[in-house]
């Protein structure tokens, strides 16, 4: 059973990242171009990942796993604390093979907050609502300042990226 998705009914989250990230740039030909859509509960994604990201012959490779999870976590911190922050610890239990050219939903909500620590818990979810597979992520909160320096991208370049993709949350 495929998803039925009317994304015309969602909150899209406006995706102004420059870089050319692997998991959610629309520049990316080779990368997973994630979308992301939030509600007052969480963050959602929908994927049907292509047959080249696979590792065994139609089953998504777990490394691709592991990006599509991180990946929500990262957007739902940016879209619910209107911050960004940074993966500290992964922990992730792969549940149910995640099958190629399949839509899936991907879900991502906060589960704790303390100072800049902040917990997520993502779930990959097929058309009949099963788990294949969920992740507990550890973050730090960082500072436009902290990310300008690690990316190497100008801090008013950073800032304009922030408040581009604020607007639309």
């Amino acid at each position: 059973m495929n998803l039925k998705i009317d994304l015309d009914k969602l909150n899209y989250i406006n995706n102004t990242w420059l870089g050319n990230c692997f998991a959610c740039s629309s520049t990316n030909h080779r990368g997973l171009n994630m979308k992301f859509f939030y509600d007052k509960e969480g963050i959602s994604s929908y994927i049907n990942l292509h047959k080249d990201f696979c590792g065994f012959e139609g089953i998504a490779h777990g490394g691709i796993i592991a990006t599509i999870l991180d990946e929500i976590g990262a957007w739902t911190i940016f879209a619910l604390l209107k911050k960004i922050a940074v993966t500290q610890e992964s922990n992730i239990k792969f549940l149910k093979p995640v099958f190629t050219n399949h839509m899936l939903k991907v879900e991502g909500r906060i589960t704790e907050e303390h100072n800049s620590n902040i917990t997520t818990y993502s779930i990959i979810k097929d058309g009949k609502d099963n788990i294949l597979a969920e992740c507990e992520n550890k973050w730090l909160l960082v500072s436009a300042e902290i990310l300008a320096k690690m990316s190497n991208i100008n801090i008013n370049r950073i800032n304009e990226m922030i408040n581009r993709g604020l607007e639309s949350l």
